[in-house]
């Protein structure tokens, strides 16, 4: 029960995917701005996305896709 035959997969190359399982959720994103020599980094902002999975993981809660 691999993320690859799970319904809620979407793939998006490099054997990875997005996981739609559940609504998107607010993600801390880093960016280049974010990030000065010599400074902590601080968190840039918060952008909703669903996470990114390698096909080969799994969850408790795969659905196999129907065929």
């Amino acid at each position: 029960m691999e993320c690859m035959t799970c319904k809620f997969w979407a793939e998006s190359g490099d054997e990875q995917g997005l996981c739609r399982r559940h609504a998107p959720r607010p993600i801390s994103v880093k960016t280049p701005n974010a990030i000065k020599e010599g400074e902590m980094c601080e968190w840039d902002s918060y952008n909703p996305a669903w996470p990114t999975t390698w096909s080969g993981e799994f969850c408790g809660e795969h659905i196999t896709k129907e065929t």
